[in-house]
């Protein structure tokens, strides 16, 4: 979940149980609040490629081509990668546990 602007931050959860089991506890800290946490958007993290092969089939030379590669922005991806160190860890944590 990423919070908005005025509240900057991110919570990760696996599950509803560990969702409200955190940010129950963002809210006591004062990290967050009730407020913020309904403005708040939800994103799942998928791993995955960072680069998309483009292909053309021609059906006239029945040939496959190579037409090129570029960069896969996926928000959720590039944020994963930009998140501190501390909560990429919680992210392995996670997907280990599963």
């Amino acid at each position: 979940m990423k919070l908005n602007a005025a509240m900057k931050g991110f919570l990760l959860a696996t599950d509803q149980k560990s969702y409200e089991s955190k940010s129950s506890e963002l809210i006591k800290k004062g990290s967050i609040t009730k407020e913020s946490l309904k403005k708040a958007v939800i994103e799942e993290f998928i791993i995955g490629a960072q680069v998309n092969f483009n292909y053309f089939y021609s059906i006239l030379d029945d040939e496959l081509e190579l037409m090129g590669t570029d960069t896969r922005r996926q928000t959720n991806l590039d944020g994963l990668i930009r998140l501190p160190a501390d909560q990429q860890l919680e992210i392995l944590n996670m997907l280990n546990q599963r």
